[in-house]
C-alpha cells in the first residue's frame, strides 16, 4: 500500500504560501479597506481549492484509496 502524504507532501509548500497570501490579503483589506485585497483575497482561495481537488483525484487515480 502507497503511503497516504507522499503525493501530497510535494504541494504543502505550495498550500502553505497560499494560505500566507489569503491571511495577508485578509489583514491589509481589513485593515485598508482597499478592494484589491479582497480580489486577490477570493483567487488565492480559488487557488487552494483547485490545487486540494487536483491532488484528490490524483490520488484516486495514482490508487492511493478508493473514492
Amino acid at each position: 500500500m502507497k503511503e497516504p502524504l507522499d503525493f501530497r507532501q510535494q504541494y504543502q509548500g505550495i498550500i502553505k504560501n497560499l494560505i500566507n497570501n489569503i491571511d495577508i490579503c485578509s489583514r491589509r483589506y481589513f485593515e485598508t479597506g482597499e478592494p484589491g485585497y479582497d480580489v486577490a483575497r477570493k483567487r488565492y482561495i480559488e487557488e487552494v481549492e483547485e490545487m486540494k481537488t487536483f491532488i484528490k483525484k490524483e490520488e484516486i487515480r495514482l490508487g492511493y484509496y478508493n473514492e
